[in-house]
């Protein structure tokens, strides 16, 4: 019984501190459309709506195991272009929790072990 308690405090601890319990860094925030350039194991969490602009991607991930967080709000595109996009070289990106709408592509993840959690891709031109 007193390893646990020890254990459960050492996690409160943690958390308190602001250190991860996962090997994840904390969320960085996104307010706008961009390319996502960090080091892999990074997590991103939008602030807001985002909107693309006509024949442009609105979020490219350059890096593997990326977690983007859409945080309930929604990547709205002009009808071209890619919602998020990763070529094939990238592996183990995670998006989830949010809307993707209104581009050609609405995400293009196409490595190995990608997830898309929770997210509604409508409204696409082309694919979702």
């Amino acid at each position: 019984m007193r390893i646990r308690q020890v254990y459960i405090g050492v996690l409160a601890f943690m958390v308190v501190a602001g250190w991860s319990t996962s090997g994840w860094a904390s969320s960085r925030p996104i307010d706008s459309c961009r390319t996502i350039e960090a080091d892999s194991r990074s997590s991103f969490v939008l602030v807001r709506n985002l909107f693309g602009k006509a024949n442009q991607h609105c979020l490219t991930i350059t890096k593997s195991d990326i977690n983007i967080d859409l945080n309930g709000f929604t990547v709205y595109g002009a009808g071209t272009g890619i919602g998020i996009a990763a070529n094939a070289s990238i592996q183990g990106v995670t998006i989830r929790n949010g809307t993707v709408r209104g581009f050609a592509t609405g995400i293009s993840l196409s490595g190995y072990g990608n997830v898309v959690e929770n997210v509604q891709v409508a409204h696409n031109t082309d694919t979702g």
